[in-house]
């Protein structure tokens, strides 16, 4: 400056001017694992050095979307920026409402420590908002980049029934049956999907749950769960399924219990002497009554039509060991058996054959209403005299 005799006088001023407002961090920005809560660290560092930012401005928000139909990050916020372009100088509460009506809500929550958390309890993709300031007033925005997905909605109970997969698949409802029952577990819905199903067998009450193992089956793109009763039993099953999330996992209720009862044993067959009640007959008789017994412990009964029973001669003790001892099978057994074998009543004394000289045991043939078989064979009988083969009449 100069005044009017020609003096001057200088002045320097330095002016800072800032107009960019705060960079906005999320740590991590989205992600699309799904979990039950979801921790966010929000990193807000200044635009302009020395500019600072307004800790009293910084606000958070998650915004979602509850339509039926997807929408992108790009949709949702391209929905949010028409209705503010749309209503000039709308307030944050008349921009909560319109939002509503497009099925998009926004929540408030906390930050603590630099860091929010995912609205407790919910399900979906939600994404975070965040508006900083800065000490002069430069405003800033960020939306996260991908979702934050969250599913606290245990799966849907699994529908579960029983079949009978040796019989073409055939609905099985508990009754007693001698085949193999396959239980499947099936239908399950999680908004994060269905990882694996379990199964409880009534030893235990439903205390403990075994993982289905026997590989992942599909079905329609979705897992099932599926599992084999082959031993004889009683069994109630029951099943549910199991979505795993990076912070836990989600149970399904149980399922209805599904009865199973099979029978695969065939009777027992018992001999006991009418004088002794001991089987078989290391001394040599003349003559002997035995009685057979066939005792069904499977649940079935001893179907009384199919009762028969053979006295079949061996050369010697030897031979009939021997062949015990091979633990022959129930063809085997048969094969000893001829058409000459007779009907009996069960529990009836029978009489060793007339004129018999030499080692016997007595072959019976036996069958449950299920038709489980079994050839049985007592130990050996000694008859007639010792030493001597075929007599007459004695």
């Amino acid at each position: 400056t100069q005044d009017n005799k020609g003096n001057e006088a200088t002045r320097e001023y330095e002016v800072k001017i800032d107009k960019k407002g705060p960079q906005i961090k999320f740590i991590p920005d989205g992600n699309n694992e799904y979990a039950k809560t979801h921790e966010v660290e929000i990193q807000i560092t200044e635009g302009t050095e020395e500019s600072g930012v307004n800790a009293n401005k910084t606000k958070a928000k998650w915004i979602h979307y509850f339509g039926e139909e997807e929408k992108t990050r790009e949709e949702i916020i391209n929905k949010i920026e028409e209705i503010k372009n749309n209503n000039e100088n709308i307030t944050e509460e008349e921009l909560i409402e319109k939002l509503k009506q497009e099925n998009i809500e926004i929540i408030d929550t906390e930050i603590t420590n630099s860091k929010v958390k995912t609205p407790e309890g919910e399900t979906g993709e939600y994404y975070l908002y965040v508006t900083a300031e800065d000490l002069v007033g430069n405003a800033s925005e960020k939306i996260s980049e991908a979702p934050y997905k969250i599913d606290n909605t245990i799966p849907t109970k699994p529908d579960i029934y029983a079949i009978l997969e040796e019989d073409n698949n055939k609905m099985y409802y508990g009754e007693l049956t001698n085949q193999n029952v396959t239980v499947i577990a099936k239908n399950s819905q999680s908004v994060s999907g269905v990882d694996r199903y379990e199964y409880s067998i009534s030893t235990d009450n439903g205390k403990t749950w075994s993982e289905y193992k026997e590989g992942t089956e599909i079905e329609e793109g979705k897992i099932i769960g599926k599992i084999k009763i082959i031993e004889s039993g009683n069994f109630i099953i029951k099943f549910r399924s199991v979505a795993e999330l990076i912070d836990g996992e989600l149970i399904s209720k149980e399922t209805e219990t599904i009865k199973v009862n099979i029978d695969k044993k065939a009777p027992k067959i018992s001999f006991a002497n009418y004088l002794d009640g001991k089987n078989g007959s290391e001394e040599y008789v003349q003559k002997i009554l035995v009685r057979i017994t066939a005792v069904d412990e499977g649940g079935s009964k001893v179907d009384a039509n199919t009762l028969k029973y053979e006295w079949v001669k061996f050369e010697n003790i030897e031979e009939f060991e021997n062949w015990k001892n091979s633990n022959p099978s129930i063809e085997e057994a048969r094969e000893k058996m001829t058409q000459n074998a007779i009907y009996f009543s069960n529990g009836e004394e029978v009489a060793s054959p007339d004129y018999a000289q030499g080692i016997y045991s007595i072959f019976v043939q036996a069958q449950d209403e299920l038709g489980n078989q079994t050839i049985g064979y007592s130990n050996y009988y000694c008859l007639g005299e010792e030493g001597e083969t075929n007599k007459g009449d004695y």
